[in-house]
């Protein structure tokens, strides 16, 4: 929307340099609001019916003869505005604007926020100042538009900070944070939080059992790596499944797998060197 501001005799005379002889930059500081329609008039030097002055107004020239106006009220308060005035820093009234329709309605629970481009008659825009240049930047809210910054991956991980915004690059970085994983030359493992502030590792590959003497005796493979060693030894449990069919074998072929250390495993055989698929979880 664009208003059409009345500049009052008193702003006219607070443009006038001091040899009168051009005009000076003067400097809005506060906007008066009103629920009144007021008839704007060049010889006020207050508004009719006004009942708060708020500080959080800023804008700037956009064109000769036009100003972007922005005027932001978080408080609880609740009333209509149909009039507003423009206040400088000396306190002069310097412009203002009314009419019968409500501009904005804000209630006790709402964020009321005017942004609209202002006509100045004869006034050249570029004279006029606003003395409020972090408002008219604001930092970014979730209900207001504002300048934000981009969270650093310590501050994404440590997830306390909730001014800065998260990029895809900075939200794959969480991830990989919280659920780290990799590989060796005998698989992959990956961790998942445990909820206590440890992780649960879970870790999978292939390998081959070791040759077996017959049923019972079971034939051991060397120490393979986990691709990650666990922290707790006694957490640790595997599962072995086949990769072939034992066709040839004499017996029943059983495979096992023992953990030997929190770094290595080895897999055993009854019978035939047998290719098997190993998982292990733990601590």
């Amino acid at each position: 929307m664009a208003f059409e501001l009345i500049i009052t005799n008193a702003g006219r005379a607070a443009l006038v340099n001091a040899a009168s002889t051009g005009t000076d930059a003067v400097t809005v500081t506060q906007i008066g609001v009103s629920a009144t329609a007021v008839a704007a008039n060049p010889a006020l030097t207050a508004l009719d019916g006004e009942f708060k002055r708020l500080g959080t107004v800023a804008g700037g020239a956009i064109a000769a003869d036009k100003i972007t106006l922005q005027v932001l009220d978080d408080s609880t308060d609740a009333y209509t505005l149909r009039s507003f005035a423009l206040y400088l820093n000396d306190g002069t009234l310097f412009a203002l604007y009314g009419q019968v329709d409500a501009i904005l309605i804000k209630t006790p629970n709402t964020l009321a926020q005017l942004e609209a481009d202002v006509l100045l008659a004869d006034i050249d825009a570029t004279t006029i100042e606003f003395g409020n240049p972090v408002f008219s930047n604001p930092p970014a809210t979730e209900t207001m538009r504002g300048i934000a910054k981009i969270a650093t991956q310590a501050a994404t991980n440590e997830a306390l900070d909730d001014e800065s915004f998260v990029t895809p690059e900075k939200a794959m970085g969480l991830i990989n944070h919280l659920f780290p994983s990799g590989s060796n030359a005998n698989g992959n493992w990956r961790k998942m939080p445990d909820g206590n502030g440890g992780y649960f590792i879970h870790q999978w590959g292939s390998n081959f059992t070791g040759l077996g003497a017959g049923a019972g005796n079971a034939g051991w493979s060397g120490a393979y790596e986990f691709p990650i060693p666990f922290t707790d030894l006694s957490s640790v449990q595997m599962k072995l499944t086949a990769q072939t069919l034992n066709v040839t074998g004499a017996d029943s072929n059983l495979i096992a797998a023992e953990v030997t250390s929190l770094n290595t495993y080895r897999l055993g055989s009854e019978d035939i060197l047998r290719p098997v698929w190993w998982e292990a979880w733990g601590r």
